[in-house]
C-alpha cells in the first residue's frame, strides 16, 4: 500500500484515516503513508503496511501518485493508479497499474497487481480490527521497473486505534512466493504509526518493513515516513520519503520519493444506516 482507500483514501489511505479525513479510501488517508515501490510491482500507496479495515460499501478510492527511485541498480521516475472499492462493508479489491522512464528516457512499465482484503474482526478504541489478505502481481510490464515472474502473497492485517482515532498502529505479518521459476516463498512483516497533527488537517506516519508483498525477492528492510493533508470532500495530498537495502547491489540504499493525491467518493445511491 494502499496505502486506506480506507488507508488508501486519502486514497486507500486506511479506513481509519478515511474516517479521519472525512471520506477516507484506501490508504488516501493510509495512501498518506508513502510508497515503497519494489523493482517488480508498484508499491502499495502509500503505506506498504496494510491497515486492518477495508473500504466502505460502495465506497471507490483512487490514488494518483509520481514517484521517483534512485540507487546502485535502478534509476527510474513513475507515474502510477491505485483503484479500491468496497464490494460490501467487509470486502474490497483494488487493483494498480503505472508507467514511468528511466536515466535514459526509455519507457518503464512495472509489473500490476491487484489484492482482496476480508475484514474479519472490527475492534473498538484499543481492541485490534483484523484482516485478511491476497495479493498478485502480474508479469505485465517492460524496461527496468519490470520483473519476469508471478508473485502472490498472503498477509493478516492488524490495526489499533487510540486517542479517539487520532492515533493509529498497523503490523502486517504475511509470505510471498514467486508462482513461476524456482517458486521461492519468503516471509515479510511491516509495522507502522499514523498520527493526527493537533489543530490541522494533517496526520504523519512513520514505517518500518521487511519484504514487502510486491517484493518476492526480499528481503529488503527498508523505512519510511511522510505527511497526509486532507482537503475536504474525500480529497488529501500525501509526501513521503523513503529508503531501502538493495540486496542486489550489496544491501546499498535505494532512494524513494513520492508524491501523491487521493479521493475518496460513494459509487450509487447512499446506503440505508
Amino acid at each position: 500500500m494502499r496505502h486506506d482507500i480506507s488507508r488508501r483514501a486519502a486514497a486507500h489511505a486506511s479506513s481509519y484515516r478515511r474516517a479521519r479525513a472525512g471520506a477516507r479510501a484506501l490508504p488516501i488517508a493510509a495512501l498518506t503513508a508513502a510508497v515503497v515501490v519494489s523493482p517488480s510491482a508498484i508499491a502499495a500507496p502509500p503505506l506498504i503496511t496494510e491497515d486492518g479495515g477495508s473500504a466502505d460499501q460502495s465506497e471507490l478510492e483512487v490514488e494518483l501518485w509520481v514517484e521517483g527511485v534512485r540507487g546502485p541498480g535502478e534509476h527510474f521516475g513513475l507515474a502510477a493508479v491505485e483503484a479500491a472499492f468496497g464490494v460490501t462493508d467487509r470486502l474490497e479489491l483494488a487493483a494498480a497499474t503505472g508507467v514511468g522512464v528511466d536515466d535514459d528516457s526509455n519507457l518503464t512499465v512495472p509489473n500490476p497487481y491487484g489484492h482482496i482484503k476480508l475484514e474479519l474482526f472490527r475492534g473498538e478504541e484499543g481492541q485490534p480490527t483484523v484482516g485478511a489478505m491476497g495479493f498478485i502481481v502480474a508479469p505485465a510490464g517492460t524496461g527496468v521497473a519490470y520483473g519476469e515472474e508471478v508473485a502472490a502473497a498472503a498477509v493478516v492485517p492488524v490495526t489499533l486505534e487510540f486517542a479517539g482515532g487520532a492515533v493509529a498502529t498497523h503490523a502486517n505479518l504475511g509470505i510471498s512466493s514467486t508462482l513461476t521459476g524456482d517458486r521461492e516463498a519468503r516471509a515479510f512483516w511491516g509495522v507502522a504509526a499514523e498520527a493526527d497533527i493537533p489543530s490541522t488537517q494533517a496526520s504523519s506516519f512513520l514505517e518500518a518493513t521487511a519484504g514487502d508483498p510486491m517484493d518476492p525477492a526480499g528481503p529488503r528492510l527498508g523505512a519510511q515516513g511522510g505527511l497526509y493533508w486532507g482537503l475536504g470532500d474525500g480529497f488529501g495530498v500525501d509526501l513521503a520519503l523513503g529508503a531501502m537495502t538493495d540486496p542486489g547491489n550489496g544491501d546499498e540504499l535505494e532512494w524513494i520519493g513520492r508524491l501523491g493525491v487521493s479521493v475518496a467518493t460513494h459509487v450509487g445511491s447512499e446506503r440505508d444506516d
